[in-house]
């Protein structure tokens, strides 16, 4: 319930402020992170999916809170088919939002919070 709590904050913030800040971000990153320390099973979908958005972020397709987030939510979702499946959703949802709302910028952080909470089972 409090993760859940927590992907409903972070998702409220980025569709009023267009941030994801890092009091909300940066704690559960490095929370992911250091869980990998002693799980290395997290380390690939981690790596994988913080490096994606790292550099999609370079290019500025995506914030750097996004890139913390999916930092953590990779963390979670426990896994390199798990983490693929809630970023190939994610940018699904991400997607479907601009072309419904017609708008070439949309915020990410609600579709990646919900993909997560999919993927995780948050939901139940």
């Amino acid at each position: 319930m409090v993760v859940l709590m927590w992907l409903i904050a972070l998702a409220r913030n980025d569709i009023r402020e267009r941030r994801l800040p890092n009091r909300l971000t940066v704690p559960a990153a490095s929370a992911a992170v250091l869980s990998a320390v002693f799980d290395p099973s997290l380390i690939g979908g981690m790596a994988l999916a913080t490096g994606l958005y790292l550099v999609v972020g370079l290019v500025g397709g995506v914030g750097g809170g996004d890139v913390k987030l999916v930092c953590a939510l990779s963390g979670m979702a426990a896994g390199v088919g798990a983490t693929l499946a809630m970023v190939a959703l994610a940018q699904l949802a991400t997607v479907f939002v601009a072309v419904v709302t017609r708008r070439r910028r949309v915020a990410h952080g609600p579709p990646l919070a919900m993909a997560a909470a999919a993927v995780c089972g948050l939901w139940a």
